[in-house]
């Protein structure tokens, strides 16, 4: 009976072992599983941080071409303004010489109109 008491015990032993392992097997399937799940995702993290940075970097882009494109409608602005006396006292000049040549126009068919009469007269 002690025998078979011992061997009951040692099957025991050996069922438990062999469970442990088992389970042990199976822990080691996770574990592994469970990185290779860790270096997935830290690829994957890795390729969204280098996506987020180049992003990044052509937004920065985009406001720099913002800003400048801003900086040169600043200048055309005041050079604009700047250019707005000159014309305006290069359109007062030429309004001056329409004047003058109008005068000069009337005074030109007065002495036609003279000159028609002496004509007529003579």
């Amino acid at each position: 009976q002690q025998l078979a008491n011992a061997k009951i015990g040692e099957n025991r032993y050996s069922a438990q072992l062999q469970a442990l392992n088992q389970k042990m097997r199976l822990l080691e399937i996770r574990a592994s599983d469970s990185e290779f799940r860790a270096r997935e995702a830290d690829r994957k993290f890795r390729d969204l941080e280098s996506r987020t940075l180049e992003a990044e970097e052509r937004c920065l882009d985009w406001e720099r071409r913002a800003v400048s494109a801003e900086e040169e409608r600043d200048r055309a602005w005041r050079r604009l303004h700047k250019e707005i006396p000159d014309l305006e006292g290069q359109v007062a000049q030429a309004n001056e010489k329409i004047a003058d040549l109008a005068e000069e126009v009337r005074r030109l068919q007065e002495e036609l109109g003279e000159a028609k009469v002496k004509l007529e007269s003579a």
